[in-house]
């Protein structure tokens, strides 16, 4: 919302980055974990394609490396990813990527996709 001249207030249409809000949120709480939940179990490389392949375990280089090389899709994993690599660059340990159907699994560190700090 804004003011007006007026002083009435007027609201505004405007996106929020929800990982990325988290991301930083955890960075000012100084959490060690971050769970970011998509609709997707994992996260994978060439999704939705014949040579689709599930990460599980990932270090922070790699999947820098791979997002640099455009192997995840703009506006759908893409953000997830930098948020992760946000958090991570900025306090975190782990970030754990998947599904809200595998979030008691995850916590468990049993499913999901799990980046970890270099």
């Amino acid at each position: 919302a804004y003011n007006l001249d007026n002083g009435t207030l007027e609201g505004l249409d405007g996106v929020i980055d929800k990982d990325m809000t988290a991301a930083l949120l955890g960075r000012i709480i100084k959490a060690q974990e971050l769970f970011i939940i998509t609709d997707v179990d994992n996260i994978y490389l060439n999704f939705k394609t014949d040579s689709q392949e599930v990460i599980y375990d990932v270090s922070a280089s790699d999947i820098e490396s791979w997002l640099k090389d455009g192997h995840f899709w703009r506006g759908s994993m893409e953000p997830k990813i930098q948020a992760a690599l946000y958090f991570l660059k900025h306090h975190g340990n782990e970030v754990i990527v998947t599904s809200i159907n595998n979030i008691e699994q995850a916590i468990q560190k049993q499913a999901g996709t799990r980046i970890l700090k270099d």
